[in-house]
């Protein structure tokens, strides 16, 4: 639960720093993999 928690938050801050480079894309494809 923490360790969920705690990936959580770095993927928003991930998001985050991704929107602002507009490289939203390739963090997207990422998580998309990451999740499976």
């Amino acid at each position: 639960m923490f360790k969920r928690k705690f990936y959580t938050k770095i993927t928003f801050i991930m998001l985050l720093f991704a929107s602002n480079i507009y490289d939203y894309k390739i963090l997207y494809i990422f998580f998309k993999d990451y999740t499976k």
